[in-house]
């Protein structure tokens, strides 16, 4: 029997993450729309993540199990899930994070109502015992080419139509590569549409301010390689103006809050 296609893939890459990724997988088969499917695209993984997978597959047939020859660098493994996603859109989770319930109809809900060609959701940042540690959303209702290039969405709060995506993750092989795909896909974008609403948490065990300052000082040299090496004139002064920005806040956290930088260097 044909599987059926919905407008909606969720692509999920994973490496040994069978610690975790039951959470991730109940959390979509938990939902309350059925209109997605799953491309689960295991690494080559060696703790038992692959037969965690199989046992989904075989219960539920919305569910596609592919497992690499060989363990691939991330970006090629991301690129894989992506390349195999044939629906109108595609959305990526990792392995430690889970959906709210209604995460599925909301999105479908928007790509009927609107068929955007990108859709940016908020996300609660939690830890493995799932203790709120903060939220990621945006001060507006409506947000734009500005607004998340000042922010930078993860992967997991993107949802994309897939004809939109023209640069693969292959391509990146490179540190903060998911940040530099995203500037170059988002060219491509008209039009925004954003979800007000924290529709998927995030695992993060990580200390908040020695993540956020590793986090910064990689997406100041992304956006110095992608003023040097792509994009059209106007996106380049865009890019310039929010590097100088980036740039007087590290500055200045590393004139008055060293510590900070003290701690990143010993992680």
């Amino acid at each position: 029997m044909t599987k059926k296609i919905n407008k909606l893939t969720i692509v999920l890459p994973v490496y040994n993450g069978a610690k975790s990724i039951v959470r991730t997988l109940n959390s979509l088969t938990d939902q309350t729309s059925s209109n997605f499917n799953l491309v689960i695209i295991d690494n080559y993984s060696n703790d038992g993540t692959y037969d965690i997978c199989k046992r989904y597959k075989n219960k539920f047939d919305w569910i596609t199990l592919i497992r690499n020859p060989y363990t691939t660098p991330m970006p090629i493994n991301w690129g894989i899930a992506i390349d195999s996603c044939n629906s109108t859109y595609v959305s990526m989770i990792h392995a430690d994070d889970y959906y709210d319930k209604n995460f599925v109809k909301k999105i479908n809900f928007e790509i009927q109502k609107y068929s955007p060609e990108l859709i940016i959701c908020n996300a609660k940042i939690v830890n493995s015992k799932s203790k709120l540690l903060n939220v990621l959303s945006y001060d507006s209702k409506e947000i734009n080419h500005k607004t998340v290039l000042s922010s930078f969405p993860g992967i997991q709060r993107q949802i994309w139509r897939r004809n939109k995506i023209n640069h693969n993750f292959k391509n990146f092989l490179f540190p903060t590569f998911d940040y530099v795909w995203f500037y170059q896909n988002i060219q491509n974008i008209n039009e925004i549409k954003y979800i007000d609403q924290e529709v998927i948490s995030i695992t993060s065990d990580i200390n908040q301010s020695t993540n956020n300052i590793n986090w910064e000082w990689g997406i100041i040299k992304s956006i110095i390689f992608i003023i040097f090496c792509y994009g059209s004139l106007e996106f380049k002064k865009t890019a310039t103006f929010y590097l100088l920005m980036l740039l007087k806040d590290h500055i200045y956290k590393r004139i008055y809050n060293p510590n900070l930088f003290d701690a990143s260097s010993k992680s």
